[in-house]
C-alpha cells in the first residue's frame, strides 16, 4: 500500500517512508477502531485504500492547505464503511440444493436466527465476531441437514439434501 499512497502524494522519494507507514498504520487502526473487522481491513479493497489515501492525506505534511478537506472526506467514507455489514460483519452464503436443482424456502437455523431461502435456494446470514464456530441447521419438507462453521472469514456454504 505504501507505493500507493506514495503515488497519491506525489512523493517518489524513499524519505519519508517512516512517517507515511506510521500514517497508513494509524488509518487502518481508525478503521478498526470505528468498528471494522480487523480481516476487512486489507490492502487490496479499493475503499479501505481510499480511506487509508485520505487519512494520510490530511495528516502527511506540517504544511498543507487542505488537510481538513482531506479529514472531512476521510470521516464520511468511514463513517459509511462502518454502517456497511460488509466491513462490519463476515457474509456467509448458504446455497441449498436437492441433488442439484436449487430449494427456494428451505429454513436454516443459524445463531438463534431463521433464514429462508429464496427462489434459488440462496440465504444470506452475516456474523459481527471472528473466529466463532457457529452450529446450523437446514430443513426442507423431509430433508435435514445441519453442521458447523467457522466463521473467520466471508464463507459460501453449499447444501444438499439429497
Amino acid at each position: 500500500m505504501l507505493e500507493k499512497i506514495k503515488l497519491a502524494l506525489r512523493i517518489k522519494t524513499t524519505a519519508f517512508d517512516t512517517e507515511i507507514n506510521d500514517l497508513i498504520a494509524a488509518a487502518k487502526a481508525d478503521l478498526i477502531f470505528s468498528g471494522l473487522l480487523v480481516a476487512k481491513v486489507i490492502d487490496t479493497d479499493t475503499l479501505i485504500i481510499r480511506a487509508v489515501t485520505l487519512y494520510v492525506k490530511s495528516n502527511f505534511g506540517l504544511d498543507n492547505n487542505d488537510s481538513e478537506k482531506y479529514q472531512q472526506a476521510y470521516e464520511s467514507l468511514r463513517a459509511h464503511l462502518a454502517l456497511s455489514r460488509d466491513y462490519t460483519g463476515f457474509k456467509v452464503t448458504f446455497t441449498v440444493k436437492v441433488l442439484t436443482v436449487p430449494v427456494g424456502g428451505a429454513i436454516i437455523k443459524i445463531s438463534d436466527n431463521v433464514l429462508k431461502t429464496n427462489s434459488v435456494g440462496i440465504a444470506i446470514y452475516y456474523h459481527y465476531t471472528d473466529g466463532t464456530d457457529i452450529e446450523y441447521a437446514v430443513s426442507f419438507e423431509n430433508y435435514y441437514a445441519n453442521g458447523i462453521v467457522l466463521i473467520d472469514s466471508d464463507k459460501a456454504i453449499a447444501v444438499n439434501l439429497a
